[in-house]
């Protein structure tokens, strides 16, 4: 309590209090051949220097190299990720949360249990919209969940598409929004433990925003948590377990960028400035983002691409994709559609962040007209092409491991 929040650039305060703790959840799974960590935490994302720390950590402790960590992205914790001028970060914070997300890896690899998995979906309608494009159309209302069964153990992880920011840019008290609700309700309903994974949510947004932009409250966040988990536990209910087969896969891959002329670089630090002129809250990131471009133009410093990882578990028939931004929809129900494996969950907001990840139907050349602005993070713009990369690295890896 006291660092400020995150994710929402118009907040004057520190955090005043706690409405739902923020956890960290690892799930561990081994087989005769692999063995794969998946850390979930209730933070808005991670930068470079916390998921190397952390995957150093958890090789020197645990031997395991296969590690995946994935964000819920909620706007009501600490600044953890590569956002530009949304929250300082709390130095102290960052010293200890590598060890605390590696030590639920070195907990987890002395308390495992032989279990069986199996996986179900169903539907959560009516609680997201597009904020792009102001419609109902293309969300993805899916509730997948993968269920892992042992003896005396039971696990659910539950995947749904999103943004984590129903309390809104009001709110002062650091929460874990409406996945931390979901896993609240997914274990009251369920028994066990309850992951959540967050999908490809960069252009949706609870419903409560179409009617006011940051108008929800803990009450909708709660309402949602509650309806995801209810559907949570109808998918479990009617889904068996099976031994399963593990398989990881890591795979670099180069997303390609544009970049201004110097010319084109000059103007965009110009109408930057007029922007955050006419535009109050978070507005000042475009100014310094639109400087720090123009500086990498003026200093030759422009990559034709920014390396990034994409990721990829398989248990029988079920697979399982890990990206690394803020992924737009459409994006994700396009590997859906394509992938050979009878259930696929995508989860956005792995490893380290690299920003939001339009799709080509709804990208914005304009440098400055788009509704989910570029500038919160690094200074770099993706090219348009970046979505078909993104897919086809997706697929091949899907296709290569059915």
């Amino acid at each position: 309590v006291g660092v400020y929040l995150t994710g929402f650039g118009n907040r004057k305060k520190p955090s005043m209090g706690v409405k739902l703790p923020l956890k960290a959840k690892c799930l561990l799974l081994k087989d005769e051949k692999e063995k794969v960590a998946l850390i979930s935490a209730d933070l808005i994302g991670l930068g470079r220097r916390v998921v190397k720390e952390v995957r150093s950590l958890v090789k020197e402790k645990t031997g395991i190299e296969n590690l995946v960590i994935l964000c819920t992205h909620t706007h009501a914790g600490p600044e953890t990720s590569n956002l530009i001028n949304m929250a300082p970060p709390d130095e102290a914070y960052l010293n200890i949360l590598p060890r605390t997300l590696a030590g639920s890896v070195l907990w987890a690899s002395q308390n495992m249990k032989e279990v069986k998995v199996g996986c179900g979906r169903g539907r959560a309608d009516g609680l997201t919209f597009n904020r792009r494009q102001k419609t109902f159309t293309p969300v993805d209302e899916e509730v997948n969940v993968l269920k892992i069964k042992g003896e005396d153990l039971l696990v659910h992880l539950i995947n749904y598409t999103c943004h984590a920011v129903v309390s809104g840019p009001q709110n002062l008290l650091i929460y874990s929004d409406y996945p931390g609700e979901t896993q609240r309700y997914a274990e009251e309903y369920l028994g066990g433990i309850a992951i959540f994974t967050t999908g490809c949510c960069g252009n949706i947004d609870p419903i409560c925003y179409y009617y006011k932009w940051g108008g929800g409250t803990f009450a909708e966040s709660e309402r949602m948590g509650k309806i995801i988990a209810a559907e949570a536990l109808k998918i479990s209910l009617n889904t068996e377990v099976s031994p399963g087969k593990l398989l990881f896969k890591r795979k670099e891959v180069k997303l390609p960028l544009r970049w201004p002329s110097l010319k084109e670089a000059e103007k965009l630090c110009r109408e930057a400035r007029d922007y955050a002129n006419r535009h109050k809250g978070d507005a000042q990131n475009v100014v310094k983002w639109s400087e720090d471009i123009f500086k990498k133009d003026k200093e030759k410093e422009t990559p034709p691409f920014l390396l990034s990882e994409i990721s990829l578990l398989s248990l029988n028939d079920i697979a399982l994709i890990f990206l690394p931004g803020e992924i737009y929809v459409q994006i994700g129900q396009k590997i859906k559609k394509e992938s050979p494996f009878s259930y696929t969950l995508i989860s956005g907001y792995t490893d380290e962040i690299v920003g939001y990840i339009a799709s080509e139907d709804d990208f914005e050349e304009d440098w400055l007209k788009n509704n989910s602005p570029v500038w919160y993070w690094g200074p770099y713009f993706f090219h348009r092409s970046v979505e078909e990369v993104v897919i086809r690295e997706c697929l091949s890896l899907l296709k290569s491991s059915s």
